[in-house]
């Protein structure tokens, strides 16, 4: 009978397959022939096949044998084929009905004989799960009814391919967003107004340290020369530096970040006088507290754009003047735009 299973081509639910193949096996052969055509026993069966088949109380005989007392309600219609001519298939048609349903199937074998075991073997199957239903029913404390799950049809046999099939799924892992920590180094361009006879255009560069939520840091500003001249062509150029440390607490996200940054700056002011015979120099203190606003964008894991704007205090300024006549300094207010690349000097990992 392990035969069938290799030739007979199923529509139907998987399970019925192995549980065909221990229903063979302890069903033994087929009943010899009994030429009846319509059998009555537990399940009512109309059987039509040729003479060649086995008889449908043959059939009936082998499903209560099966399952004695169990099987009950179920008809099943069974229609077989002989092979056409140039063909070698029998063709069972088979239609089962129950109480709360039905379910039609075609079946497809190389004799007669496998195609009245596999109708044995779907009887069978069907009407077990039947019978329980009705006693669970009829159990007076159990209030759930248990009915025959659809059968869908989908073939028995299954024909693995001839090499291992491999599925290879993509992972894609992304890094994890974390605010940049440890040692960095900015250099940033200055450009504003307050300190030299025009506009302020220098350079600064900071190092310092960031945590989590703060950022510490210390810088030297650099303002090169200028000169401020008088209508009569005296004058006097002067340059500025100046070291600050700055205190930012950091808001936002990971990439953009928004600092609100409190500081100090003390530095001084030199110059070199421009058409007085002999030359003259001079230099002279700065001291101002600084309140900037920036914003950090950290466009790689390592490097972020740093742009901002800062006000300027000073309480200690130093002007230069000839005679009446001043030509830069003296002024205690004074903003300046910041724009530049900052470094993360570490390895920037996961967050821990």
């Amino acid at each position: 009978m392990r035969g069938i299973w290799r030739r007979v081509s199923v529509q139907g639910h998987g399970w019925i397959g192995g549980l065909a193949g221990l229903v063979f096996a302890l069903a033994g052969p087929a009943a010899g022939q009994v030429p009846e055509e319509v059998a009555s026993g537990r399940v009512e069966l109309r059987w039509s096949a040729p003479g060649a088949c086995p008889p449908a109380a043959a059939l009936v005989a082998r499903i209560d044998e099966l399952l004695g007392e169990a099987a009950r309600g179920l008809e099943a219609d069974a229609t077989v084929q002989a092979p056409r001519v140039g063909e070698s298939r029998w063709r069972l048609d088979l239609r089962l009905r129950w109480p709360r349903g039905s379910d039609d199937r075609t079946l497809h074998a190389s004799s007669c004989a496998a195609l009245a075991d596999a109708t044995v073997v779907l009887i069978a199957v069907l009407a077990a799960p039947l019978t329980v239903a009705e006693l669970v029913a009829a159990e007076p404390t159990v209030a759930p009814r248990i009915e025959a799950p659809p059968v869908v049809p989908a073939p028995l046999e299954v024909v693995p391919p001839a090499w291992p099939v491999v599925v290879e799924v993509p992972v894609v892992v992304r890094a994890p967003l974390v605010r940049r920590r440890g040692p960095f180094a900015r250099v940033v361009g200055v450009a504003g107004y307050g300190v030299q006879p025009r506009a302020d255009l220098g350079l600064q560069l900071a190092v310092g340290g960031l945590r989590p939520r703060l950022r510490v840091e210390g810088g030297l500003t650099y303002l090169p020369g200028q000169t401020g001249v008088l209508p009569d062509g005296r004058g006097a150029t002067h340059a500025f530096a100046a070291g600050g440390v700055r205190v930012c607490p950091r808001l936002l996200g990971p990439i953009i970040e928004l600092s609100l940054c409190g500081g100090l700056e003390v530095g001084a002011r030199w110059g070199r006088s421009v058409g007085l015979d002999p030359a003259r120099r001079a230099a002279g203190p700065w001291l101002a507290l600084s309140l900037a606003v920036v914003l950090d964008w950290w466009f790689s894991p390592q490097v972020g754009l740093h742009a901002g704007v800062e006000g300027l205090g000073a309480p200690v300024a130093t002007a230069f003047a000839i005679g009446e006549s001043r030509l830069a300094g003296g002024r205690h207010f004074g903003a300046r735009g910041l724009l530049g690349l900052s470094f993360a000097l570490t390895h920037q990992g996961a967050e821990r």
